[in-house]
Formats: structure tokens, C-alpha cells, sequence
């Protein structure tokens, strides 16, 4: 739990924070995920992108899950609820990726995915639609053929032999 209350004390300042807390908590390079900005990002990239007027207001955050899969590496997902300096609302299903250097956790991924009408998660399609249809395994077997030799030159073609495997 300690890792959790570290981790999202770090998380709150960064949607309020300004961009010298942006300097002294990223790491070197952050991996972003946004709508308008996504790519492997220096910290002093990111740190510009925060404006010197208001920041987000009202930051609820509500935890999914910490995950520390490893020493000096942590994950953090959650959904956040917040207001734009306008007023309007705002919310994301976030994940954040720490690195430890020294003795501080440094963000070296964030992304944010925007949930539907300022918090309702987009309609989902029904559940036997998400399931994974069987595929065919390429072109050829969608229609109903094979390239003329393939499966022989395998070795996969040629009728089970009575002396021993195919091809011996």
C-alpha cells in the first residue's frame, strides 16, 4: 500500500503540477500515449507541453490496480475524473509506468484512454461479438486451396506410409 499512496501522490501533482515538477519527476524519456500526443518524448518535451494558466480541478481518482513487477519498476492504473480549467468535465482510464532512480520514482510511461461522455465507459459491443472467431491460418484456406507442392515439400501431404513416417 505504501508503494500505491507514493505512486498516486506523484500521479495528483502531475495533473496539477507545473512544468518544473515535470522536469524533476520524469525520466529522462517518457513513453505518452494521448490522442493528440503519442511517441517516445524527452523530459524537457514534456515539461513544455504544461501550460503556465490553469491546470485540471476537482481530480478524483478512483484506483484499478499497483503493480510492482519487479525492483525499480512500477505500474499504476486507474480512472480519473477531473474538470478542464473551462469547466468541462474530463475522464480517462490512466496507467502510469515508474522507474526508480536513486531514491525517486521517475514517470517513464503514462497513458490516458477518454471515457465517453465525461466518465460513462464507451458502449460496449455484446460479449459473444468481443469473443475471438476462429480465423483461417491464411489466404489460401479462406479459399479453399493450397499452393500446388507446399504441403508435400513439408512432408504433410503424402499419405501415412506402412514402413514409417512420411519421406523415410
Amino acid at each position: 500500500m505504501a508503494l500505491e499512496t507514493e505512486l498516486l501522490a506523484l500521479e495528483r501533482r502531475f495533473w496539477s503540477g507545473d512544468a518544473d515538477f515535470y522536469r524533476r519527476h520524469l525520466d529522462e524519456r517518457c513513453l505518452t500515449a494521448f490522442a493528440d500526443l503519442a511517441g517516445v518524448i524527452d523530459r524537457e518535451a514534456l515539461a513544455g507541453t504544461v501550460g503556465s494558466g490553469g491546470r485540471w480541478r476537482d481530480l478524483d481518482v478512483d484506483v484499478k490496480g499497483c503493480l510492482q513487477p519487479r525492483d525499480g519498476v512500477a505500474l499504476l492504473t486507474y480512472e480519473a475524473h477531473a474538470r478542464l480549467p473551462t469547466g468541462e468535465p474530463y475522464a480517462a482510464l490512466v496507467t502510469s509506468g515508474y522507474v526508480r532512480r536513486g531514491r525517486e520514482w521517475k514517470l517513464a510511461f503514462h497513458q490516458q484512454t477518454p471515457l465517453a461522455d465525461g466518465g460513462q465507459p464507451a458502449e460496449r459491443p455484446p460479449e459473444d461479438a468481443r469473443r475471438a472467431q476462429p480465423r483461417p491460418s491464411s489466404d489460401y484456406e479462406v479459399e479453399g486451396r493450397e499452393p500446388e507442392g507446399i504441403g508435400t515439400k513439408l512432408g504433410i501431404d503424402e499419405p501415412p506410409s506402412k514402413h514409417g513416417p512420411p519421406g523415410s
